[in-house]
């Protein structure tokens, strides 16, 4: 259960981001809007670790460096399941109410 309410969560949070990012590229540009995105996000997840600390950065040099580039290349897909397809319409119905408020 703890895990679908983390799925939910984690959809909701990146739909409002793409529509803080969407509203803020109008203002400031495309460039500018991702170089802040990506900045606080590193802020911000920096600072959870740091608080956190359940990882060991001594270890990156045993981690495959494929794995750093975040899933770019040589990854194998993930099929699509149910759930998967499930969790995709909860985010359609999410746009559909948020657009017709």
């Amino acid at each position: 259960m703890q895990g679908i309410l983390y799925s939910l969560l984690a959809g909701v949070f990146i739909f409002l981001q793409s529509v803080f990012n969407a509203q803020a590229s109008e203002k400031l540009g495309l460039w500018q809007t991702n170089a802040i995105v990506h900045g606080l996000g590193f802020l911000v997840s920096f600072s959870i670790f740091l608080a956190v600390r359940d990882g060991d950065l001594q270890k990156i040099g045993e981690v495959n460096k494929v794995y750093l580039l975040g899933g770019v290349f040589g990854v194998e897909k993930v099929p699509l399941s149910g759930s998967k397809l499930m969790g995709i319409g909860i985010m359609i119905v999410g746009l559909i109410i948020f657009k017709l408020k």
